[in-house]
């Protein structure tokens, strides 16, 4: 619930932070829109070489976090919105001051972080 997205890094990367900081060895895919994909479930949205966005697929937060629809406000408090997506069972949890965005699709959890507004 104190959580704070600058203080934030994964493997080391922070947001803001030079993309050339991305170890390669551990990058499992990239695509066209800009998303740096490893192998362990991090990922890094990628905008003019600088870290714009980060996040967890389901391998973390399912599995090393443990996160649940059930314990997700206990974890991260309320958020400041819910909106439900066009696919059944799927809706995100926007924590606004946080920049903090926490997806679901059906049982599985991703976890965003990033620099917007």
């Amino acid at each position: 619930k104190d959580f704070n997205q600058n203080s934030v890094s994964l493997h080391g990367i922070k947001i803001g932070d030079s993309a050339s900081k991305i170890n390669p060895s551990l990058v499992s895919e990239t695509n066209e829109y800009g998303w740096v994909f490893l192998e362990d479930g991090v990922k890094y949205y990628v905008i003019n070489g600088i870290v714009k966005e980060m996040g967890v697929g389901s391998k973390i937060c399912n599995g090393k976090m443990g996160i649940t629809r059930n314990n997700l406000v206990d974890r991260f408090g309320k958020p400041d919105k819910v909106v439900q997506g066009e696919l059944k069972d799927a809706e995100s949890y926007y924590y606004v001051d946080r920049k903090l965005v926490i997806s679901w699709l059906r049982s599985l959890c991703t976890i965003n972080i990033n620099s917007r507004k």
